[in-house]
């Protein structure tokens, strides 16, 4: 009793806190440091009957695990955005090319379109890979629910990938049991999960 706060917690952030909802009629809102956890606290004045100030209550809420995956969503915003600013710029290029060079031969012309066409076609996967991020972030990931084959599924994988497996002198054995049974699962995320683990294209 009587002895300062920040004698006792040596916390600057949380000393003023206090101090602050001391002060004023509201919740005071920070965040601190604390252990190598990211603390937010929230802290507001109690009052008795009669309005007269008779301490303060501070809630904690660990929000580290909330703070790193910001960071990842953040790197990832930025990794994205560099990502498509290649293919764009290379279809600008060529559009622009074209504009200025409306004499080019056959031959050229059809080499462009099918630069244009692959990196259209990258544009199109980020804009899925966005599209799927914030599908899994929602509250509702509006999943398509059904018994999954899982021979079949693999089989299509395996069908899928097999000009670049040959390419790359490679193999894949699915080593399932005759009699597995079905799985209760979104086939095409499942799907995008297995390309998604499979050889780069």
């Amino acid at each position: 009793m009587g002895t300062p706060l920040l004698e006792i917690v040596r916390h600057a952030t949380l000393d003023g806190a206090i101090a602050d909802a001391f002060r004023g009629n509201e919740s005071v809102r920070s965040e601190l440091s604390l252990d190598g956890s990211q603390i937010e606290l929230h802290a507001v004045a109690t009052r008795n009957d009669a309005g007269e100030i008779t301490g303060a209550l501070a809630l904690f809420h660990d929000i580290t695990e909330l703070k790193k995956m910001d960071q990842i969503r953040r790197d990832f915003v930025a990794n994205v955005s560099h990502e498509l600013r290649t293919p764009l710029s290379i279809l600008r290029g060529y559009i622009e090319t074209l504009l200025d060079s409306p004499e080019t031969s056959r031959e050229e012309f059809s080499r462009i379109l099918g630069v244009m066409e692959r990196h259209s076609k990258r544009l199109d996967l980020l804009a899925e890979d966005l599209l799927t991020l914030a599908q899994l972030e929602s509250a509702n990931p509006n999943l398509q629910l059904g018994n999954v084959d899982l021979s079949n599924l693999f089989g299509e994988v395996i069908r899928d990938w097999e000009k670049k497996l040959a390419t790359k002198q490679l193999s894949v054995i699915v080593g399932l049991p005759p009699d597995v049974p079905t799985v209760r699962a979104d086939r095409a995320r499942l799907q995008e999960a297995l390309y998604n683990c499979s050889i780069t294209p």
